[in-house]
């Protein structure tokens, strides 16, 4: 399950998981996507773990956020 991180907060860090590769989400420049580090509200990457990653190189463009409560689209 992707993590959502700004460039200030720095590469998502999970306790089970390894995220490898950081996406923009669809309309970065008026943003939905949010940091989820706590007290942070800037506009969020979305990181990908490894599984998730190979699924972004064959094309798949929506990804489950570790709360699996909705998708989000990406570039």
């Amino acid at each position: 399950m992707a993590m959502a991180k700004c460039e200030s907060c720095g590469p998502a860090v999970g306790l089970k998981k390894r995220y490898v590769r950081q996406v923009k989400p669809l309309e970065f420049s008026n943003p939905a996507v949010i940091c989820n580090a706590s007290g942070c509200f800037k506009p969020a990457f979305l990181w990908l773990d490894e599984t998730e990653a190979r699924a972004y190189d064959t094309g798949e463009r929506y990804f489950l956020p570790i709360t699996g409560a909705l998708k989000i689209a990406v570039t």
